[in-house]
């Protein structure tokens, strides 16, 4: 049987998510089943499920505040388009196409999609630039190839101040996080 260790990760976790350490233990390592006649009853979970569930917990808390700083960076950057549509200014996060789409997307969405963008950067750097650096050094004729440099994408999600990721690290770190 899982238990959980009563130590100062748990007073902070029970604490952010205004439930007391005892539920937040409970929670964590039974699972709780109602039958129609309103009748219920606990089964303790083993130390692999009580991780699945810690882990899958980890993983909507953060999912929420990542939608949330992203809706809240959105409302702060929204600006009515030239066009009077009411379109503006916002922070959008695709998918890969040919992959899952999904009305909105998660946490780990962007993961996945900043994963992508940093390989296409290495793809670019290794396809393109080195390529023309090379040409140019060998004096072989080409003609330039435009491409689209996705830096700009790259530091909007791993800035180092004013980033996606390193706004939601700063809101873990905060007593009063939302």
């Amino acid at each position: 049987m899982a238990a959980v260790n009563q130590g100062e990760s748990v007073i902070t976790a029970a604490s952010q998510l205004g439930v007391s350490e005892q539920i937040l233990g409970d929670s964590l390592c039974t699972r709780h089943t109602y039958l129609p006649t309103g009748d219920s009853y606990v089964k303790p979970l083993d130390e692999a499920q009580a991780a699945d569930g810690r882990d899958a917990l980890a993983k909507s808390v953060y999912g929420r505040l990542f939608d949330h700083v992203v809706s809240r960076l959105n409302n702060l950057i929204r600006v009515s388009g030239e066009s009077g549509s009411g379109e503006g200014a916002f922070i959008g996060i695709l998918d890969i196409f040919g992959f899952e789409s999904f009305k909105t997307n998660s946490f780990e969405q962007i993961c996945i999609n900043f994963a992508n963008e940093v390989l296409q950067q290495q793809f670019n750097a290794d396809v393109f630039r080195q390529q023309q650096k090379e040409y140019e050094a060998e004096g072989v004729p080409w003609q330039q190839i435009e491409y689209q440099d996705n830096e700009p994408t790259l530091e909007l999600i791993r800035g180092k101040r004013i980033g996606v990721l390193a706004l939601l690290d700063e809101e873990c770190r905060l007593q009063s996080g939302t």
